[in-house]
């Protein structure tokens, strides 16, 4: 008996343990609403809604949830696809309701520039329209000066000098002879040069891995 004993435990020892990852089974779904953009410069901008469409199907797997990573368990949506699922509510009329009375989750993207500072901010709600996560990305001009001088000289123009001389027969001869020469400097105001802040490809590519990296439904 104490034979079979010792057997069983020396088999015991050699079997390998397998580790298991448990992954989530959970169906979630987001939706993606336009961005909301709200323009105080005095320029033009141009905001691609399909940039945080896309960023948010590729970075959407850092997000976890009680059973593990949500891997491809989130479904992404947006205002041209929602439709085919839920046809019945306006999303671009009232995307928050229609969320809570769908219920899923709802990303929500605010982008406000003003002459100097571009802020991106994305918000991410649950099924109860309580605010889950958000990023912040922003990013400030730059002013630049173009430092201005005026310089002018005063003088330094030739004028007659009457010397004697041999070769004039005894008479004076005029001979030229260099005045003096005085420069003055003087600052101008100078020019404000200011490079505005741009809504770029990276910049809601970065708000978009904040937001995911550290959201947990």
């Amino acid at each position: 008996m104490l034979k079979l004993l010792l057997l069983s435990l020396c088999f015991a020892q050699d079997v390998p343990r397998e580790t298991m990852t448990v992954r989530s089974s959970r169906l979630h779904e987001v939706y993606v609403e336009d961005p909301l953009v709200v323009n105080d410069s005095s320029y033009g901008i141009l905001v691609d809604k399909n940039l945080i469409f896309g960023y948010t199907s590729i970075y959407k797997n850092y997000a976890r949830d009680d059973n593990g990573p949500i891997d491809e368990n989130l479904m992404v949506f947006n205002s041209d696809t929602i439709s085919t699922v839920y046809e019945e509510c306006d999303y671009n009329k009232d995307a928050l309701k229609c969320s809570y009375d769908n219920g899923h989750l709802l990303l929500r993207t605010f982008i406000h520039i003003d002459g100097d500072q571009m802020i991106v901010q994305m918000v991410l709600f649950d099924e109860y329209m309580q605010i889950v996560n958000h990023s912040v990305r922003t990013k400030r001009g730059i002013t630049r000066y173009l430092i201005r001088q005026k310089i002018t000289r005063v003088g330094g123009k030739n004028k007659p000098t009457y010397v004697s001389s041999g070769n004039c027969s005894g008479n004076r001869c005029a001979m030229p002879q260099k005045g003096t020469q005085k420069t003055i400097i003087e600052d101008l105001n100078p020019i404000k040069i200011i490079i505005h802040p741009r809504v770029l490809d990276r910049d809601i590519q970065q708000a978009s891995i904040m937001l995911w990296t550290g959201t947990k439904l």
